[in-house]
């Protein structure tokens, strides 16, 4: 009996030390897994922000050619240029609106335009 005390004793040590190793491990490979996990969800935003930019970029190049193209249809159908305050649409039929569009150029405008324009006999009046 004295033995198996004896061994009891020897043992339970023994069996704290292996738990207490057993339980560090099972720390060290719960960190890393959580050190995983945080850079598993870093690259997943990542990833998201850089589809995010991608799609508002390709959607302001679509718009940006919608408008291109819209001004390209405006052009062909009515008189357009640059004025000193932005862009003027003109009806080329309407003579009061080419007047006006004379008088709102400055005078390298009205040149540039009256050289490119296909009614020059409205814009020198």
């Amino acid at each position: 009996m004295d033995d198996l005390l004896a061994m009891t004793e020897l043992i339970q040590p023994l069996i704290l030390a292996l738990v207490t190793v057993i339980g560090w491990g099972v720390k060290a490979i719960w960190n890393k897994v959580r050190d995983s996990d945080k850079k598993i969800d870093d690259l997943r935003n990542e990833i998201r922000a850089e589809l995010q930019e991608y799609e508002r970029k390709e959607t302001c190049r679509a718009h940006r050619e919608a408008l291109d193209n819209k001004i390209k249809h405006i052009a062909t159908v009515y008189g357009v240029c640059m004025t000193k305050t932005g862009m003027a649409v003109v009806d080329i039929n309407n003579v009061r609106q080419m007047s006006e569009l004379r008088n709102m150029l400055s005078p390298e405008l009205r040149k540039q335009h009256t050289d490119s324009c296909q009614f020059k006999q409205d814009m020198d009046s």
